[in-house]
């Protein structure tokens, strides 16, 4: 079946980008220019070429989403994404910008949201859903479940 296909490639990016960003220089560098460029910078850091990579890595990314989007619903048009996008998105602020395991809890919770209003009002007010629960995250803990708030 596709879907454990899918499920299983998901998976094991996520392990991957964990690994990578928590236990290499690259990582120490991604997480470095993220929080502080100016810093980085002062400590030998290209955050040029760290910015530039990171680019290149979210470009590869958004292309293994894509192809298999593309294979799920067995076609592919220039708004195919928009909505899976969005809703990743809504997903990794609910559960705390920056962190992985956020963004899994976040779609977790997104899905599961979703569902229930599909099965109760209806199923053509998933998306009214989705942003509706975004606005309560940002009024009740704007840094999302699993975040912390900034501090400067």
């Amino acid at each position: 079946n596709f879907d454990l296909v899918i499920v299983f490639t998901v998976v094991l990016i996520m392990v991957l980008i964990d690994l990578v960003m928590k236990r290499t220089w690259a990582g120490t560098a991604v997480r470095a220019t993220a929080s502080q460029a100016e810093v980085a910078e002062i400590v030998g850091i290209n955050t040029r070429n760290v910015i530039a990579y990171t680019f290149i890595a979210s470009g590869a990314l958004a292309s293994v989403a894509g192809i298999m989007l593309g294979m799920y619903y067995g076609t592919v048009s220039s708004s195919l994404g928009a909505s899976p996008g969005t809703k990743g998105f809504i997903a990794a602020l609910i559960g705390g910008r920056g962190q992985i395991a956020g963004a899994v809890l976040g779609a977790i919770i997104l899905g599961l949201l979703e569902s229930l209003a599909a099965g109760v009002i209806g199923s053509g007010y998933r998306d009214l859903v989705a942003f509706i629960a975004l606005v309560l995250m940002f009024l009740i803990k704007p840094s999302g479940i699993l975040g912390s708030p900034e501090t400067r």
